[in-house]
């Protein structure tokens, strides 16, 4: 079956779904056998798997999403790497042709895209494919389900049906499945390069097939070559290509995290203490404090997730109570610890067990950007992200709506974070006269230092209600999301954004089989696993089972032999 659209492009029939993923939960006999045959029909159908795998290789078969792929093991990759390698793979293949291309920038979390000339398309598959058959190269393209709708396909070179589409297709996904060990997830077509196919006009300009983030037809007197950076490599563009969109953050972001060991007995010492001398602290629930300050390992594996999907992040602060994890590199040259003294000011009642009153102080840190993330040690970055999640180009910060709204003709007097809520909507209503209602999702917190040192000014009762008060109670303001987030909408510096995000409330007895469909999809920009009262000792012990799974790599923050 082919088919041909209105820009004369070959669409292959999309292949049926495999059969072994179809059997899977139903026998374990009957997947064994369905996927032997299927990876000897696949050895059969592509004769270069069987020479490309090996332990010399680095290169095997694997199921992906019930797929099978040939993945390369390169030792500690990331996505980066594998955006960057992809990249190397296209570029060095027009390098070596001298083939009339040029690098397409687009914002920081997108796929590198490349330009090549329609007179130069045929050399550069011909070598694609040359090269296909020595390293699994696999072409990502436009392909027709049996209903006629389209998707993208993607398989090795040595499959005809993808050697004609790369003839005649006008753009193509280039990517080499990565993965950093045998057990870790390989980065797939998520991170593959885009090359298209430019036509040139009459006028000698150049038309492209498809919107990018800069320009869609160029000019003649556009077409002066230039050398742009390109991380580690300079790469061969058109000047007006060279220069950064408007629309690109291009300002330091930083992250600042909130973190506490509740097992550490020097800490819990000093809560006890800072307790029996104040008879109206409110009363304490056993099991929330254990949910609450528990630590679960999380924070090593957020590092992980920052340091992977958040390359952008300039540097990370850790806010601690005279507490360092033992695995952290306090060396690192991107990571400082900051004690609750060094940001409090003088008066404050220190130590300090609320979070409200810890995030009041955040914007004190000494050396701080301007722009910076707050995140809690339950918050990860799932893939690949831009500053353009959290921040416009022109510094405003953006926000992340629930569904959920704030509880009204109740009584919060127990519930500390339910009434700190409350006593912030009500002070953003006395100043602007509109009642906010809508909660936010727990992603992480776009801040502006200098808005957060404005608030403290236009609302010093609530700040220093929150410094005076050590632990949480329903008096305090919550001042990192509601507070923060409504007062910069009010005025114009902050508006609603959107992001792909998932949550799981651990406790819950569907939330293994949720977060393992996130393990294999990978799909969420960011995720929260939260430790709530319910769950049980056995629960916490599997969280960080999971996240090891999710994230398997040590990262650079990690001292040697932690």
């Amino acid at each position: 079956m082919t088919t041909r659209t209105g820009d004369d492009a070959y669409l292959p029939a999309l292949p049926r779904p495999s059969l072994a993923g179809a059997v899977r939960k139903r026998s374990r006999l009957a997947f064994r056998t369905v996927d032997r045959l299927e990876r000897e029909n696949y050895r059969r159908l592509h004769p270069a798997v069987a020479a490309a795998t090996g332990g010399a290789t680095g290169v095997r078969l694997e199921r992906r999403q019930g797929r099978l792929y040939l993945v390369r093991t390169v030792p500690g990759v990331g996505p980066t790497d594998a955006d960057r390698l992809n990249r190397d793979l296209v570029l060095d293949v027009c390098e070596e042709l001298d083939l009339d291309h040029f690098a397409i920038p687009e914002p920081a979390g997108s796929r590198h895209r490349v330009g090549i000339a329609e007179q130069h398309w045929h050399r550069f598959v011909d070598r694609i494919i040359e090269r296909g058959a020595a390293e699994p190269i696999y072409i990502g393209v436009r392909a027709v389900a049996g209903g006629g709708e389209q998707r993208r396909w993607s398989e090795l070179t040595s499959d005809p049906r993808i050697r004609r589409a790369l003839r005649e297709q006008p753009w193509v996904e280039v990517f080499v499945p990565l993965a950093a060990g045998r057990s870790a997830t390989p980065w797939l077509r998520a991170h593959g390069c885009v090359v298209e196919r430019w036509t040139r006009d009459a006028d000698r300009g150049l038309s492209g097939p498809n919107q990018n983030h800069a320009a869609d037809y160029l000019g003649a007197e556009a077409q002066r070559v230039v050398r742009v950076d390109s991380g580690d490599r300079q790469v061969r563009s058109y000047a007006p290509l060279s220069t950064g969109h408007l629309f690109d953050p291009a300002f330091p972001i930083d992250a600042v995290y909130l973190w506490v060991d509740g097992s550490d007995p020097a800490w819990q010492e000093r809560k006890l203490r800072a307790r029996q001398p104040d008879p109206g602290a409110p009363a304490e629930d056993p099991a929330e404090a254990a949910a609450r300050f528990s630590d679960n390992g999380e924070l090593r594996y957020s590092f992980r997730s920052l340091e992977l999907f958040a390359p952008w992040i300039r540097h990370v602060y850790l806010v601690t109570d005279a507490q360092v994890p033992a695995w952290l590199d306090q060396d690192h040259p991107r990571v400082t610890v900051v004690d609750h003294r060094d940001i409090f000011p003088a008066g404050s009642r220190l130590p300090t067990f609320n979070s409200h009153a810890i995030g009041a102080n955040l914007h004190h840190i000494d050396g701080l950007s301007e722009h910076y993330l707050y995140l809690n040690d339950d918050l990860f970055f799932g893939r690949l992200t831009s500053p353009g999640l959290f921040f416009l180009a022109n510094g405003v910060t953006q926000f992340h709506l629930s569904k959920s709204t704030l509880p009204s003709g109740m009584d919060l007097s127990g519930l500390a974070h339910e009434g700190a809520r409350r006593n912030s909507a009500e002070l953003l209503r006395s100043a602007f006269g509109r009642m906010a209602t809508r909660a936010f999702y727990h992603v992480p917190n776009a801040q502006r230092r200098s808005l957060l040192y404005e608030l403290e000014e236009r609302f010093p009762d609530a700040f220093r209600q929150n410094s005076e008060s050590p632990f949480r109670s329903a008096d305090d303001f919550e001042v990192n999301s509601w507070l923060y987030h409504y007062y910069a909408f009010f005025t114009e510096r902050a508006v609603p954004g959107s992001i792909r995000y998932a949550y799981f409330d651990v406790s819950r007895p569907d939330t293994e089989g949720r977060m393992d469909q996130l393990l294999r999809q990978r799909d969420a920009d960011t995720f929260c696993i939260n430790d709530t009262v319910e769950t049980s000792a056995e629960r916490r012990q599997w969280i960080p089972r999971w996240l090891q799974r999710y994230f398997p790599q040590r990262s650079s923050f990690e001292k040697d032999g932690s």
